[in-house]
């Protein structure tokens, strides 16, 4: 017989009603630029994604939402206002519009 601890690792996946285990995002200012030109002679800028960032603080942020993404969770840069509202619409969902009574 397996062992709680087991269970519950072999159900994990089962325990995650939507399609995603939570949302995370990293909000960048509106025109910021996270990308760097394709310069490999600093390597603290090659992110686990495999991209190449503007700085190591950035790289380090990448890394992070790459393993949120890894363990499930929907983690992504927004660049601006509007990039990070799409992106939180596209996770819960269109709203939906309620009348409500006083």
């Amino acid at each position: 017989m397996a062992s709680i601890k087991q269970k519950k690792r072999n159900f994990s996946s089962d325990w995650r009603i939507y399609p995603f285990a939570g949302l995370y995002l990293e909000i960048k200012k509106e025109g910021e630029n996270i990308f760097a030109q394709k310069n490999l002679d600093n390597p603290d800028k090659l992110s686990l994604d495999g991209k190449i960032y503007v700085d190591k603080h950035v790289r380090e942020q990448a890394d992070v939402l790459y393993k949120l993404r890894r363990a499930g969770y929907c983690a992504e840069f927004a660049i601006g206002y509007d990039q990070a509202v799409n992106i939180i619409t596209d996770y819960l969902g269109e709203p939906k519009k309620q009348e409500v009574e006083f």
